[in-house]
Order: structure tokens, then C-alpha cells, then sequence
């Protein structure tokens, strides 16, 4: 097969509207990516990050002859723009990368990689999945803009476009919607479309007439798209992504990647509160009374990003779960362990929960479990359990009492230093409005409790005008925050991390806990938990006290059955009608049947689980499957075009012909037309002539010929060829090889005959 000539001097037009064109094809092929989101927010963040890209590179192209440092130059445009919208805290001057730059976006990276292994699709785009989507986006339109424009070799571009839709594939429960896979499949061909006509600029006009491959493509464009369209109306329904199931769900139903359910962020909390069918996942039976929420993650550090655990409360103060008792921090020497305390027993049975942190009741005396664990005394939980549905344990709890009088007793905390500047860490540029309320709310009370039940009371009271919502946005972060307080909507994610940032402003030591609601215990004092129990509440440290709960969502309607009474911090009573809007799918375990009524299995559609490390493997197989098959069809014709490619350079950098004299026979040799050896260099452009190329051709062989005769016979060696015979004769083997195509078989149009015979040489 032959190659394309290089791009012609000067600025380009046409290759800078190529360089658009293949962008929105690329934008196209993302479009299945929805089915792992809940949301748009990922795609507009993806494509303000790729529009400095496209305008740096399209820019250049205009004035000048496109060059590789031009798509440098858009990637560098790009880079800063991911950095600006991501982490713009620690840019210098707003534009330049620092190392806590790089140390922000490490820590986002590993934050999206924790969703990727750990949870369920579909997931709120949270900042570390869209600064991943982003990433990636940028650098599959720089991949497809070097395959398609700079190479044009557009049909390499399948391979990462493919691995896009794999990934789609392979993650979603449902099916893929149709109209999302004819979007990629336009995409894809939009792409091919661009890619060949700058191949059919380059190599000229058709010989016969014909529209020649972008016609071609043209036809494949309109042939793949209304496939794409009319196919999936034709076929039968799948209500459930075959591909998600069969990488999903291996029957057994352990770890992370076997159908178990995740809770260990905001984000993964909203996917839970959204499920169509809720997942069944823990079930719990007390000796008496109703156990307050059960708790499982801990977020104590506030970005502009949201709410995150901590390094030190993932890693340090950590104690194996056999050595007791168990620490808290912070230090508190005034803390009394005879404080009043609900005391019971429990029993825990994992069902659908995954993860490696232990859902407990608050303040464990003992915890016994066959699984090993440490305590965390960070923040107060069980981690590095591997959860495995039918795991048991047991907890002996000491639930804290305290009466209000004791509350409002308790006095500032003045403890460590440093714990203290960790635990009311705040960013410095939080918005005005979030200080102005906080003073509002708090700038006349002198005591902690006060504070804190204060601006509890401020979310919780219905004059105040707070509803509860699934439907608004899934970030916590600074910006969501803002929107939160002012639209006064949002569901148990916003009014954790609202109030908590409140009460930090106020200078309670806070943070936002992550676990589950319950209903009330049967007769026999069990209770099922599900993904829709899902919940966020805060804890306030209080000085001689320890740490306290505030539930500051005004759960209310058919979840005011969840909330379980905090003496020292009720709920005003209030019109259920006002925040009685549909909130999570409760499903038929809303009831809270007893245990003998609870089905003991998660369903069926509910066994996949999300971005797993089963997930990654199968996308990596299917990736160099691709490759693989690329490989064998376009290898042997890259091999060819490569071997023309650096032949025709050879003559242009050193100007002896006998290079372009090789590429001649090796065009022949594949065109079925090689020359035999009786035949005179001079005789060459005659024969070629009755074998297929056209009069300006014979020309243009003549011309080299005259230049490898002289070369070859003469005493001086001919040093130099000119750039015009070179290109002449380029373009006439490109025209003779596509109008003698049709007549090869296919098996040497895929395998030139010129890589697997020998041909003729001259050596000077």
C-alpha cells in the first residue's frame, strides 16, 4: 500500500476544521459515559478542559504548516486549564503548577481511584471522577488529532475509541441506550471522514473520477449511522447490560468486585440513596431499646473539593482489635469513662455491604470478629476488614448519654494544638456569606452546646425553609456549599457537610460521619439495613465529654420513621408536608419486616458492582484484543508505508535516487508489474505504461530514471534530486496503486507482495 505525501508548506485551513471536526467526534464517542454518571457535570468540565487545546492548536495551524509542537503546545494549554479548574489553590500566580499542586491532584487521583475499585455505577461526577473524565478527554482528542490529522491515519483511532465504549460497557448495569451508541458510532465515522479527505487532498484527484475513499467513507458513515439507529429497534430488549453482569457477578458474592455494595464517600452515599431496588445490606439485632445510626466512615478534612478522611485518620493511632480498650482522640485527660451510657449488646450479619470498614454502633466497649481489624482512634472506627457477605460479629456498646445540662456546661475545648488546627481546619478563601451566617447564627451564644444546637436547629426547623432532596447537586464542595445555603435544597450529603462547616467556623472541632439510619427493631430487636438507609449526620467535640452526634437533615414524610430522638439535639416539630418530598426509594424494606420476613439474598440486577478490579482486567483484555487485531490487519500496510516513507525521505536528504528506483519496483512488485531484468533502466517508463500508469506518471518515472542512469553510468554521481521529481513521482504510484487495487486479490492487498519476495538492487 502506499502513503499519503507530507502536509504541503504554509497554513492550512482545511487541516485546522479537521482538528475541530475530530474533537466533536471524539465528544461524540464519550457519550455512553453517561450510563456510569447520575449527572452531566463531567462532560462540561471535560470540554472546557479541551477547548484551550483546540484553540492553540487550531491558531497555529491557521498560520502555519501544522508541526508536532504545535499539539505539544495545545496539551501544555490544556495541563494548566485541568489545573486551574481542579486544584487553583496552589497555582503560582494563578497559572503555574507548584509541588502542592502535584500533591492536591495525587490526592484526587487516589480519591477516583477508591471510587473506581469500590463503587457502584451510576456515580454523582464528583471532583476526582471528573478530573479523571477530564484528563482522559484531553488526552484522547491530542491522541486522535496526531492519528487522524497529523498521520491521517484515522482508523488507528479505533482502538482508544473503542476502549471508551468497553468501559462504558463493562461498568453499567443497564444496557447502553441506543441513541448513545449511535452518537459514538458518528462520532467515530465523523472522525473518519475528516481523516480521509485530508488523505484524498493529499494524494490528489482520482484517476477514474470516482470520489475515491471519502466517498467511500461517506457511504460507511451513513451505512454505520442509521445501523446504529434502526439495529437497536429491531433486535430484542435487554433491560440489563450482559457485559456489566458477566464482569460484575461470578456467583459468589465476595469482595469488592462480586456484587457487594460500598459506602466510603458523599458521592458513593447519593449513588446508594438513588438505586431503583434497594440492596439489603447489613442486618443487626440489639438486646434492648433503639440503637442510634449506625456508623462506618469518617470525614474530617474540608476542601474546597468537599469533605475527605484525613491522612492521619487513615493511617495513624491505629490498634489492633484485641487489645483493649479502645482510644479516642483527641486527648482529653478530663474525660470521665463513667459518663452515662446506653449499654447493650449487638450482632452484626454482613449481606450486600463491601469495603474494608466495619459498620459499628458508636463507642465499642468490645468488638469480636473472626476477620481481624484495627481501631482507628482517629476517628473512632474499625478499619482494614475485608467485608464478606454471611460475616458475623458481635459489639458490646456504651452509647453516651449526656443530659443537656451537662452540654451546656461543657466548655471550649482548649486541647492539643495541633489537633485542634486539624479538627477546625477550614480553607481561607471559604465565601463571605458562610461567615456572615455563622455569626448570625452563633455571634451572640458563648457556650459550644449552645452554638452547636443552634445551628443544628437552623437546618432542622421548617420556618426556616430547608427541604430535603434528592435532586440536587452531588457536590459538597465550596461552590455547592454556597448554592446549598442559598437554595436551601439538597439532601443528608449537603446538610452534613454545611453544618459541619458551620459549626468549624464557630470553632467546634467537627466532622461528618458516614453510615445508615435504621426502622425501628422488631419484637426481637433486629433490623435490616439497605442502600436506601444510607445517611451523613456530624459529631461535635465537647471538652470533658468526647464526641457527639448532630443530625442536622429534617428527614421527615416516609422517613421520619428513621430518625432516631437525640434528647439534646430534637427536631422542632414541623409540617410534614413541607419537606415531605420524595426522597430515596425505600423499597419494600421500608416496613422493616422482622427477620424471618427478610429475604436473605441481594436481587439479581443488584450484583454488579461497580469500577472493580475485575473491570479494570477485562478492559485491559479487551484493549489489547483490539490492538491485537489491529495489528493484523494494518500492520503489514503500516510496515509498507513506512518502508515508502523512508525511502522517499532518504532521496530528498541525500540526493541519490537509487532509494526512489527501490520504491518504484517495490510499487510494481506489489502491483503484480515488476520489470524483468533485460530490461534497460531507460526502457522502465514504457513498461510501466502498459502496465497501468498514466501519462503524467510515465513522465514522472522518466525524470527519475535519467537521474539512476546517469547515477549508475556516468563518472559523477549524481548528488542531488529535486523536491518536485520526488513529489511527482509520489503522487504518481499513489494514483497507479489506487486505480490497480481493485484487480489484487484481497489477500495482497492486505500483505504487499514487495515485504515477502525479493526485488532488484543496485549499490553503487
Amino acid at each position: 500500500m502506499t502513503a499519503p505525501a507530507k502536509f504541503t508548506t504554509g497554513p492550512d485551513p482545511v487541516v485546522a476544521a479537521a482538528t475541530g471536526t475530530v474533537a466533536g467526534g471524539v465528544l461524540l464517542t464519550t457519550l455512553p459515559l453517561r450510563s456510569i454518571f447520575t449527572d452531566w457535570s463531567w462532560l462540561l468540565v471535560s470540554v472546557g478542559c479541551v477547548l484551550p487545546y483546540l484553540a492553540v492548536v487550531g491558531l497555529l495551524r491557521l498560520r502555519s504548516t501544522p508541526r508536532w509542537w504545535h499539539v505539544i503546545a495545545g496539551l501544555v494549554a490544556s495541563v494548566l486549564m485541568v489545573l486551574w479548574v481542579f486544584v487553583p489553590q496552589h497555582l503560582l500566580l494563578g497559572v503555574l503548577p507548584t509541588s502542592s499542586s502535584l500533591t492536591d491532584i495525587g490526592d484526587l487521583l487516589s480519591s477516583a481511584n477508591t471510587s473506581m475499585q469500590q463503587e457502584r455505577a451510576p456515580l454523582a461526577s464528583t471532583g476526582p471522577l471528573r478530573l479523571l473524565v477530564a484528563a482522559a478527554l484531553v488526552a484522547l482528542v491530542a491522541l486522535t488529532d496526531v492519528l487522524a490529522v497529523m498521520l491521517r491515519r484515522p482508523l488507528l483511532a479505533a482502538a482508544p475509541l473503542l476502549e471508551v465504549l468497553a468501559i462504558a460497557s463493562a461498568t453499567s448495569a443497564k444496557a447502553a441506550h441506543p441513541v448513545w451508541f449511535a452518537a459514538a458510532a458518528g462520532g467515530f465515522l465523523l472522525i473518519l471522514l475528516s481523516g480521509t479527505r485530508l488523505q484524498d487532498r493529499a494524494w490528489g484527484p482520482s484517476v477514474d473520477g470516482s470520489a475515491g475513499r471519502l466517498g467511500g467513507a461517506r457511504r460507511m458513515a451513513v451505512t454505520g449511522v442509521v445501523a446504529a439507529l434502526i439495529l437497536p429497534l429491531l433486535l430484542p430488549s435487554v433491560s440489563v447490560n450482559v457485559l456489566a453482569r458477566a464482569t460484575h457477578h461470578n456467583g459468589n458474592g465476595t469482595g469488592n468486585g462480586n456484587g457487594q455494595i460500598v459506602l466510603n464517600s458523599l458521592a458513593s452515599l447519593r449513588g446508594s440513596l438513588q438505586r431503583p431496588t434497594p440492596v439489603q445490606l447489613f442486618r443487626v439485632q440489639a438486646t434492648n431499646g433503639t440503637p442510634f445510626y449506625v456508623r462506618q466512615e469518617v470525614l474530617d478534612q474540608f476542601s474546597n473539593d468537599g469533605w475527605r478522611p484525613s491522612r492521619r485518620g487513615i493511617d495513624q493511632g491505629l490498634t489492633p482489635l484485641g487489645q483493649r480498650p479502645y482510644p479516642v482522640l483527641p486527648h482529653d485527660p478530663d474525660r470521665s469513662d463513667q459518663a452515662p451510657a446506653f449499654r447493650y449488646n449487638a450482632q452484626f450479619t454482613i449481606l450486600g455491604l463491601g469495603g474494608r470498614t466495619l459498620p459499628i454502633l458508636s463507642n465499642p466497649q468490645e468488638l469480636r470478629t473472626t476477620n481481624g481489624g484495627d481501631w482507628s482512634s482517629a476517628t473512632a472506627s474499625v478499619v482494614n476488614v475485608s467485608l464478606k457477605r454471611g460475616m458475623t460479629y458481635s459489639e458490646q456498646v456504651a452509647q453516651p448519654t449526656p443530659s443537656v445540662a451537662s452540654l451546656r456546661a461543657a466548655q471550649a475545648w482548649t486541647g492539643d494544638p495541633a489537633e485542634q488546627a486539624r479538627l477546625l481546619r477550614l480553607p481561607e478563601d471559604l465565601p463571605a456569606s458562610v461567615a456572615e451566617l455563622t455569626d448570625r447564627l452563633t455571634g451572640r451564644l458563648a457556650r459550644p452546646y449552645e452554638k452547636a444546637k443552634a445551628i443544628s436547629d437552623y437546618f432542622t426547623d421548617g420556618k426556616n425553609g430547608f427541604k430535603y432532596s434528592l435532586s440536587a447537586p452531588p457536590d459538597d464542595g465550596r461552590n455547592a456549599l454556597e448554592n446549598f445555603l442559598n437554595q436551601k435544597q439538597g439532601f443528608c450529603q449537603q446538610y452534613a457537610a454545611a453544618a459541619a462547616v458551620l459549626m468549624r467556623q464557630a470553632g467546634l472541632p467537627t466532622r461528618v460521619v458516614l453510615g445508615y439510619t435504621h426502622r425501628q427493631p422488631d419484637t426481637n430487636g433486629v433490623f435490616t439495613v439497605t442502600t436506601s438507609d444510607a445517611h451523613s449526620w456530624v459529631e461535635v467535640y465537647f471538652q470533658s465529654i468526647g464526641w457527639i452526634p448532630f443530625d442536622p437533615t429534617p428527614l421527615a414524610g416516609a422517613d421520619a420513621g428513621r430518625a432516631v430522638d437525640l434528647p439534646w439535639a430534637a427536631h422542632p416539630a414541623r409540617d410534614a408536608e413541607q419537606t415531605a418530598e420524595p426522597t430515596a426509594n425505600r423499597g419494600p424494606s421500608s416496613a422493616g419486616p422482622s427477620v424471618a420476613e427478610q429475604p436473605s439474598q441481594v436481587s439479581e440486577a443488584d450484583q454488579s458492582s461497580g469500577l472493580s478490579a475485575v473491570v479494570v482486567e477485562v478492559v485491559l483484555l479487551v484493549l489489547l484484543a483490539i490492538l491485537l487485531i489491529l495489528a493484523v490487519i494494518f500492520g503489514p500496510q503500516w510496515l509498507r508505508q513506512r518502508q515508502r516513507r523512508r525511502r522517499l525521505e532518504r532521496a530528498r536528504t541525500t540526493g541519490n535516487p537509487e532509494p526512489l528506483w527501490l520504491e518504484l519496483a517495490a510499487t510494481a512488485t506489489d502491483r503484480d508489474a515488476l520489470w524483468p531484468s533485460t530490461i534497460t533502466v531507460r526502457q522502465v517508463p514504457g513498461w510501466l505504461s502498459r502496465h497501468g500508469i498514466d501519462e503524467r506518471g510515465r513522465v514522472a518515472v522518466t525524470a527519475v530514471a535519467d537521474r539512476v542512469e546517469r547515477d549508475r553510468f556516468s563518472a559523477q554521481l549524481v548528488d542531488e534530486v529535486p523536491p518536485d521529481s520526488i513529489a511527482a513521482l509520489d503522487q504518481a504510484l499513489t494514483r497507479w496503486a489506487r486505480r490497480t487495487d481493485r484487480r489484487l486479490s484481497l489477500m495482497h492487498r492486505w500483505l504487499p507482495r514487495s515485504l515477502i519476495s525479493g526485488q532488484p538492487r543496485w549499490r553503487r
